[in-house]
This record gives structure tokens, C-alpha cells and sequence, in this order.
């Protein structure tokens, strides 16, 4: 009766074979100084080396999927290989790319190419392989097989269709006079994509709307007993900018008890504008999120008027350029609006504060003069100065302040600012 299962005791690690580990599980320098030692491209996953040592090699990969700097997910793939001695020459296909028919370049890298598109941007390119070996088993000359994969292929790839993730679709078609992706002597297709609103999603990374895709290109021949053969890769990055944002400059009601919001269009060169969403929030009872109360559809209008309302309009406000194609775009300053006070006040977007062990660092400040407080939360003011003027305002600490959490308030002559602040 064998042990329970209990590892790593039962059954006990697997130890490594001489000259191989966890980061160098094919092949390299230590079995062959003829060896190229395998490398993995990090962004196409593709693994490429040149080995002289035969035998059976397993390796596993794995991909992470991170979200706002957090580990989603992981996936692991083990791919088993079975190096061995051929016989006789084979020098595996060819692989040749032309991109003459292309709108956006394509740059090249090794086997890797990569392209950078926005909207309505075409890649199409000419894959094209020539193998001119016999078949090793025969003096037949060899076939050549092109197997394509992608993450926004057609289904089948070779015809104009919608059966995709994300339409509109890319297609590898054969080139005219070739039946299939099997050709003798030589082998050749076109791919081609257009891109679209479709194939990016509603997540900013950089500043930027941005979705990458990837395609893999692989000619193979039929050489008896182990086939040659070579892959190319594709990567397409497709980017927008959003819509820039209104310059929002003022807050008035008129005779009526009717609220008219005052503000700046911003440029919008790339086309792309497509309407202005005006957030509220009220300044009074429970505490709530913005909602949208307008929407206005004009890019060059500079005001959009809010009717009375039975509990008035007192609160927060700020406008948002979304572009055309439903993607959310960047946000005005917030102004604050109430008909007690008469006056709006701004909000300091740009206020910082950094905390070192000797000093705080106060910045973004507006020009003019500044009030600045620091209340730890349990309402106790810990520091005030009045009438301060500068960018930036440095505070040493008389004394050791307790670890947690702090305010730092500032009202200036047009804007206020708020931010909390940790003290480790």
C-alpha cells in the first residue's frame, strides 16, 4: 500500500537534469556550444531557438492578465517537443513579407511585426514562402502548408464574413491562382484588416483607448521524418485619443431660477467629438454620486442651460466630452454652485501632497493667495497658515504625528482643494 499523497514529501520534488532549470528548460550553451538557446518574445508569445542536442523536452508557459496593477488571472500552457536527428538536410520554408499595400507601416523585427493603427486604418500584408528541398523520402519537391491563428480572424478565415469576436473581420485569402493554403514550391496569401470603434473596448491604458491583437503565421513543409518549418507574428495595437476636455469657466442663473453653465470647446482636429454630458451632484441630504442631467450634441457651443428645478441647482458640477463612437472622453474642472453663497468655487484637480519623514510637501497650488489647513480625521486642525502664496508650500513638523490618515484643505481666491494624505 503506497504513502498518501502529500507533496512535496509524497511524492518529492522532480530534480533537474544537469545544465536545465525552471527559466532553461530546452536546450542551450551547457548541452551544445553550437546551440542558440531558446527565447521567448514576450509580447507574442513565440519561442524560437536552434538546438544540435536531440531528446524529448517539455516546457510551460505563463501568461498573467493584470488589472490597475492587480493579478487577474494566470494561465499556464505545457508544450511537449520531440528533437530529433533528421538524416539529411532540411532547410525549413522560407518566409517573406510585403506591406506595399498597406495604409499604416509596419515595422519589422526579426520574425515579429508590429503595427500601430487608429480607427479606419488598413493592414494588409503579403505572406510568401519558398522551399525549393525534395521531400527526404522521395526526389518529389516538398508542399508547403500556411496555418494561420489570431485572436479577430473570420471563420473561415478566407472569406469575407462576421464570424469574429469583434467585426469587422481580418481574412488570409490565397493568392489568385492557388486553390488552397497547400502549395507546391512555393505558398502565398494576403491578409488584410480594417479596423473600427468595434475592436476597442471602454478601458484607457496611458491616456489613450487602446486594444492590442495579435496573428501568427506558420509555413511548414513535408519533409520525412520531422518537417521544417517557420512562423512569423503579427501584433496590431489599435489607439484613440479621447475627446479633450471643455474648458469650464462659469456658473450663473438668470431671472427664471434657470442655471446656464459657461464653457470653452476644446480642439478636436482628430474629428472625433461627439457630445458633452453635464454631471451633477447635489450639495444637500445624503450623500450621492454625479448623474447626468443634459446632454448637449453641438461641439462648438459654449452653454448649456439647466431649467428650474424644485430643489434647485445648488451643488457640484462638471462636463464630459465623449467622443463619437460612444467611448467616454476627459472631464472639465468641477465647479461647485450654490445660490446661498452667490459665488462658484473651483476644484483644485492639480493639489498634491507629499509626505517624507522630515517634511510635507504641499503642491499644485494656484497663484494668489492660499489658506491651507491639515486636519487629522477625527477633526482635529493639526497645522493652519493664512494668506500663503507660491505653488508649492513645504511644513516641517514640530513634532511626531501619529500614523493614519490626513486632510489637507486649501481655499484659495477662485478654487478650493481637498486630498487626503497617509503618514506611515
Amino acid at each position: 500500500m503506497t504513502a498518501a499523497f502529500n507533496p512535496p514529501t509524497n511524492p518529492s520534488p522532480v530534480v533537474w537534469a544537469a545544465g536545465y532549470s525552471s527559466v532553461s528548460p530546452l536546450p542551450g550553451l551547457a548541452q551544445n556550444p553550437s546551440n542558440i538557446p531558446a527565447i521567448l518574445d514576450p509580447a507574442t508569445g513565440q519561442i524560437s531557438c536552434t538546438s544540435f542536442t536531440t531528446g524529448g523536452f517539455v516546457t510551460c508557459v505563463k501568461v498573467e492578465s493584470w488589472k490597475s496593477n492587480q493579478l487577474v488571472a494566470e494561465i499556464f500552457r505545457d508544450i511537449q517537443m520531440t528533437l530529433i536527428s533528421c538524416g539529411g538536410a532540411n532547410v525549413p520554408p522560407s518566409s517573406s513579407v510585403s506591406t506595399s499595400t498597406s495604409s499604416v507601416p509596419i515595422t519589422s523585427n526579426g520574425l515579429v511585426l508590429s503595427a500601430i493603427v487608429g480607427l479606419g486604418d488598413t493592414i494588409a500584408l503579403n505572406l510568401s514562402s519558398i522551399d525549393t528541398d525534395t521531400a527526404g523520402n522521395s526526389s518529389l519537391p516538398q508542399n508547403i502548408l500556411l496555418e494561420a491563428s489570431g485572436s479577430n480572424f473570420a471563420n473561415p478565415m478566407d472569406v469575407a464574413n462576421s464570424n469574429c469576436p469583434f467585426p469587422p473581420c481580418a481574412t488570409l485569402i490565397p493568392v489568385a491562382g492557388q486553390s488552397g493554403f497547400v502549395s507546391t514550391l512555393s505558398n502565398s496569401a494576403d491578409f488584410m484588416w480594417i479596423t473600427d470603434a468595434n475592436h476597442l473596448t471602454g478601458q484607457m491604458n496611458g491616456g489613450v483607448y487602446s486594444n492590442a491583437y495579435s496573428f501568427n503565421f506558420t509555413f511548414t513543409d513535408d519533409f520525412c521524418p520531422v518537417p521544417g518549418s517557420v512562423s512569423q507574428s503579427l501584433l496590431v495595437k489599435i489607439q484613440l485619443e479621447p475627446a479633450g476636455p471643455p474648458i469650464f469657466d462659469s456658473i450663473r442663473s438668470n431671472s427664471s431660477n434657470a442655471l446656464h453653465l459657461h464653457y470653452l470647446p476644446p480642439t478636436d482636429t482628430a474629428d472625433i467629438f461627439g457630445y458633452y454630458l453635464i454631471h451633477h451632484k447635489s450639495a444637500f441630504g445624503p450623500t450621492q454620486g454625479y448623474y447626468v442631467v443634459d446632454t448637449v450634441y453641438s461641439h462648438q457651443s459654449t452653454l448649456a442651460v439647466l431649467p428650474s428645478f424644485a430643489n434647485g441647482w445648488d451643488g457640484y458640477y462638471f462636463i464630459q466630452s465623449n467622443n463619437k463612437y460612444g467611448l467616454p472622453g476627459l472631464s472639465s474642472d468641477t465647479l461647485a454652485y450654490g445660490a446661498s453663497l452667490g459665488r462658484v468655487e473651483y476644484s483644485m484637480k492639480s493639489l498634491y501632497v507629499s509626505v517624507t519623514k522630515d517634511r510635507w510637501i504641499v503642491g499644485g497650488l494656484d497663484e494668489g493667495q492660499n489658506d491651507i489647513d491639515i486636519v487629522a480625521l477625527d477633526g482635529r486642525l493639526i497645522y493652519s497658515i493664512k494668506d500663503f502664496e507660491g505653488e508649492e508650500f513645504v511644513w516641517t513638523p514640530q513634532r511626531t504625528l501619529s500614523k493614519g490618515m490626513y486632510l489637507v484643505q486649501v481655499q484659495g481666491e477662485k478654487r478650493i482643494g481637498r486630498t487626503k494624505c497617509l503618514v506611515p
